[in-house]
């Protein structure tokens, strides 16, 4: 049995911010996330769309240090 925790050789995109995402008529999204991340909103957040559609980068962004 494995006890040891395995750490994964993953990196930010620094570049990816909440400020430089193109919202469009997600203004709803981006007020939820921002809530999110002020810890005044859900605690979970549930995020879909098509390939290429911003996913990752809205991830990235939100793991950012401020």
């Amino acid at each position: 049995m494995m006890n040891e925790q395995l750490s994964l050789s993953l990196r930010l995109n620094d570049e990816a911010m909440l400020d430089n995402f193109v919202w469009g008529n997600n203004s709803l999204i981006q007020q939820q996330l921002e809530r999110f991340l002020e810890h005044k909103g859900e605690r979970f957040i549930y995020l879909w769309g098509a390939s290429a559609s911003g996913k990752s980068h809205l991830l990235q962004a939100c793991c950012q240090p401020n």
